[in-house]
This record gives structure tokens, C-alpha cells and sequence, in this order.
């Protein structure tokens, strides 16, 4: 989804800079839907297992009390956490925008901040679930976050873009798709090796420190 999504742009054709015909348009905005609606079938569905955290004797009696709760409640949660959430970015995107251009910032530094704000409370839930050493939690909330900012994004913002007659701009530029390559390289070694350990945390904070100052050095 990430390769189809921010590397294909820049590497078609058909249209000039990074953007997309309106068939290659369909093509990503189906795959990106579709993998992220596959993989919810999957996590929610007949494989569910695969994503559960193994329950000790200790936390049976905290499963049971937390299973309980229907699906509709889970969408009003959603909901009500979704709704601040994009309000406060709506409003904090002028400031934030006035103090870019004031102080002559990177552009980047506007979209970092915002991201910022947007993942914090999925981030505090990783951390705490880590620390509580529910990993297979923390992984879960990490899959779910970078899958439905991919698969869910990407598709709503092509169809904006094409009613609006809008050029949406998805390709990455030489560093970014470097770092991008480099990050998903290093995750398939961290997750298909079974087990993690301090070392791989580090490499990973370590792009991420890389993507920042390359970002305000250029």
C-alpha cells in the first residue's frame, strides 16, 4: 500500500510530476480500501486469534469483565474521540501554518505537527499497553494506525481531489522514498523475526530522528 501509494507517482508516465491518471487513481484507491477492509475481516473475523492478547491467570478475571462490550459502542467511542480530535487540528492548523511562514520553517514541520497530534492518543495506548506488557496490544494499535492512514486516507483524498479537479501530489521526493525503503526493510526484519529486542527499538527511533533533521536540513 505504501509503494503503491507514495512511490508509483513518481514513477509514472502518464502524467507529469507525482500524480496519477484517473484510472491509476482507481487502481490504488481499490487496493489501498480494499487490503485495509481484507485485513479487518481478518483481525475481527475467523483469524481474530492471531491478533488476541495471551491471557495469563492473572488477567482472565480482567477479559471477562472488559469482552462485553457490543459493537456499537466501540463506533459511538470512535466517534467521540474522532470528532475532538479533528476539530482541534482544523483550528490548530492556522496558527501553526503562521508560524511556519513567519519564521521561514520547513513546510514539513507543519504536517509533523499535525500528525503529531492526530496519533498522540493512539500513541499513548501503544506505550501504555507496552509498558503493561501487553505487546501484542501495542502491535495491534500500531497496525490499525498506520494501515488506516494508508487505507483509508488515500482513498477518501483521491476521490476529494478528483471531484474538486484537483492534482493530488503522493509521490515522495529522492530522501523521503529512501527513508520509506529503508523503514519497511527494517519492519519486515523486526516482525518476522518473532521476537524484538532493544537493538531493533533503536534503529527504528533512529530513522525516525533521521526523517526529522533531514527534514528541517534538507
Amino acid at each position: 500500500m505504501a509503494v503503491f501509494s507514495l512511490i508509483l507517482p513518481d514513477v509514472t508516465q502518464s502524467t507529469q510530476g507525482p500524480t496519477l491518471t484517473a484510472l491509476q487513481k482507481i487502481m490504488v484507491g481499490s487496493m489501498s480500501a480494499g487490503l485495509y477492509l481484507i485485513f479487518l475481516m481478518i483481525q475481527t473475523g475467523r483469524h481474530r486469534g492471531y491478533f488476541a492478547q495471551p491471557v495469563e491467570d492473572g488477567d482472565q478475571q480482567v477479559q471477562h469483565e472488559t469482552a462485553g462490550y457490543p459493537l456499537l459502542f466501540h463506533v459511538v467511542m470512535l466517534l467521540c474521540y474522532i470528532i475532538p480530535v479533528v476539530f482541534l487540528v482544523e483550528h490548530f492548523a492556522k496558527p501553526v501554518d503562521y508560524v511556519i511562514e513567519t519564521l521561514a520553517a520547513p513546510a514539513a514541520l507543519g504536517g509533523i505537527l499535525m500528525a503529531v497530534l492526530v496519533t498522540t492518543p493512539e500513541g499513548i495506548g501503544g506505550v501504555r499497553a507496552a509498558l503493561g506488557k501487553r505487546l501484542q496490544s501495542s502491535v495491534n494499535i500500531f497496525l490499525g494506525s498506520v494501515l488506516a492512514t494508508i487505507g483509508l486516507t488515500v482513498p477518501i483524498m483521491l476521490v476529494i481531489s478528483s471531484v474538486l479537479g484537483l492534482d493530488l501530489e503522493l509521490g515522495l521526493g529522492p530522501t523521503e522514498t529512501l527513508l520509506l525503503i529503508l523503514m519497511l526493510a527494517v519492519s519486515i526484519v523486526t516482525f518476522s523475526s518473532g521476537r524484538t529486542n532493544l537493538l531493533q527499538g533503536a534503529v527504528h527511533f533512529l530513522i525516525f530522528i533521521a526523517f526529522l533533521l533531514l527534514n528541517f536540513t534538507g
